[in-house]
């Protein structure tokens, strides 16, 4: 978590009353669990950095097509995680970059991926930074196959 909203929360939890408080921590496990259960739902993958690269979160279809057990890649560089899927070439903040790669392990697949910028909000005295990136992660295996077959 950042430390500019757990300083916001300390700051504001005095607002509220006691018993308030225990209701608010498990409406946000009860919503974290909820955001966890759709996204590892998707058939995408889906990845999370913060700006120099380190993954901060991936999902069950992001582990499959590595072939990648999730809890231990936090926090290591995605680079090393997923050799070959570097974000160096990103000069840009702003960027929004779409790209095909195919993989060959754990099996031969064809991936479309794009990544976008997470921005902070923009506030008056503080113009917006990027927080992280986010990777979305798409089999086209199938597609790109039939699109083959029928050249041929």
């Amino acid at each position: 978590m950042k430390r500019g909203f757990l300083d916001k929360l300390i700051k504001r939890i005095q607002l509220v009353q006691p018993n308030e408080v225990g209701q608010y921590l498990q409406d946000l496990a009860h919503e974290k669990g909820f955001l966890e259960t759709v996204f590892n739902s998707l058939l995408e993958g889906v990845i999370v950095t913060n700006p120099e690269g380190h993954i901060i979160y991936l999902n069950r279809m992001a582990c499959e097509f590595f072939a990648l057990q999730g809890p231990e890649n936090i926090g290591r560089l995605l680079s090393t995680v997923v050799p070959g899927l570097q974000l160096d070439f990103i000069t840009n903040k702003t960027d929004v970059i779409s790209r095909d790669m195919e993989i060959f392990y754990p099996e031969q697949r064809f991936l479309n991926f794009y990544v976008a910028p997470l921005l902070s909000d923009e506030t008056e005295s503080q113009p917006c930074s990027l927080v992280g990136r986010v990777l979305i992660l798409r089999d086209v295996t199938s597609s790109r196959r039939e699109t083959e077959e029928t050249i041929e």
